[in-house]
């Protein structure tokens, strides 16, 4: 599995301001991704921002599905990924139709990134069961998988069903776009083996350590993740410490342990499992990029993230086409 690297649009950043996310500006970005040599540009999913991201964190996240038609219709090449689409946000037939769509107008450039979600307030907002998302996701997922690879699909499961229905567009990336599950939990590793091309942990330099530098409250994890010792952990303290934050990312000793637990199922798949990981650079670490990646392949890698640590546009538009143009080539 070659390796490939994306790079993210700037929208919920520490040094996040309004002009990054314009239309003008996304469209560079694309434009700038594109000409130096990014595989893909990606996007994230979020329709709220909890009191506890600001001022932190200022956000403008658009919705995935119309900024990926937007970025695939500014650019020609480039692939375009949603980093993270919160699988049961959207019914499965509807979701399927979308990103079927995306694919097709696009040329058959969409890389479909998907997740459980965190948020409990979208959820709530949802009226959708926070706590057992991860079954929700899964169903929902082999629901679409069934839409996307037959003409006449049918399922039948507890939070789903159809009958002989069919999709009204198809993608054009056959069976279906590479499917890359994010979760840092047993159960998101699970849903990889099981459905997609590969897993993305929430583990990477800068983003967190083995020591764990990014929080997140209590309860945003998988919650009805089985055997997962550290879900259960949050589950426990949670219930005694509402409201308190613990790291969000797990440590790559972590990774590598689920990795190794979960080997047998993973060498029985037809193809073998990506692994999705990260690495954040700012316009003067850009030296230290090589090794930042040498680091992640020696785990398994085979795609990468590059996030952008910056104060300005500028600044984060330099960064983004020194990487492009003075690291990526080392690694083609």
């Amino acid at each position: 599995m070659a390796l490939t690297f994306s790079f993210t649009t700037p929208i919920y950043l520490k040094f996040f301001k309004p002009d990054w996310v314009s239309p003008a500006s996304l469209a560079e970005m694309a434009h700038i991704g594109e000409e130096v040599g990014y595989d893909e540009i990606a996007v994230f999913d979020h329709f709220l921002e909890p009191p506890e991201w600001q001022p932190s964190y200022a956000t403008n996240s658009y919705d995935p599905m119309p900024l990926l038609g937007f970025l695939a219709a500014h650019t020609s090449e480039i692939g375009i990924a949603s980093a993270t689409i919160n699988i049961p946000y959207r019914h499965p037939a509807v979701m399927a139709n979308e990103l079927a769509t995306i694919d097709k107008l696009s040329g058959g450039r969409l890389c479909i990134g998907l997740a459980a979600g965190y948020l409990a307030e979208e959820y709530d907002t949802l009226a959708l069961d926070f706590a057992n998302r991860g079954a929700i996701a899964d169903e929902y997922l082999a629901a679409m998988i069934e839409l996307w690879t037959n003409e006449y699909a049918s399922f039948s499961g507890e939070y789903v069903n159809f009958n002989e229905v069919k999709l009204a567009s198809f993608p054009v990336q056959q069976p279906h776009p590479e499917v890359w599950i994010h979760g840092g939990n047993l159960r998101a590793l699970r849903r990889a083996i099981s459905y997609g091309t590969g897993w993305g942990p929430i583990v990477g330099p800068g983003l967190s350590s083995d020591t764990g530098s990014t929080d997140f409250t209590i309860g945003s994890t998988d919650a009805d993740t089985t055997d997962d010792p550290y879900a259960e952990l949050v589950q426990a303290l949670g219930q005694e410490h509402p409201g308190v934050h613990v790291p969000h990312s797990k440590t790559y000793t972590w990774m590598e342990e689920v990795l190794e637990r979960e080997r047998e199922a993973i060498e029985a798949r037809d193809e073998p499992l990506g692994l999705w990981l990260n690495f954040r650079v700012d316009k003067s670490t850009v030296g230290e990029a090589n090794a930042m990646i040498e680091e992640q392949v020696e785990r398994g890698a085979t795609k990468l993230s590059v996030g952008i640590n910056a104060e300005n546009l500028e600044d984060h538009n330099a960064t983004l086409r020194a990487i492009g143009e003075q690291v990526l080539p080392n690694w083609r």
